[in-house]
């Protein structure tokens, strides 16, 4: 039987800002270990951070 690693509470900005640019989210079965509303979570929190992003590029 495998060990289950602890998650990870919070993710790291930069660790967020390169799941946008590879879009991880729109990858099946990213996390096969992660049950799918963690998934849903961390693709919620990375949508709202490339919101952040966008604004803050339209502000240039």
């Amino acid at each position: 039987m495998k060990r289950a690693r602890p998650r990870a509470k919070y993710l790291h900005i930069s660790f967020i800002r390169g799941m946008i640019r590879e879009n991880v989210c729109h990858i099946e079965g990213w996390m096969e270990s992660n049950i799918s509303g963690e998934i849903d979570l961390i693709c919620i929190v990375a949508n709202a951070a490339l919101d952040r992003e966008r604004s803050n590029l339209s502000g240039l």
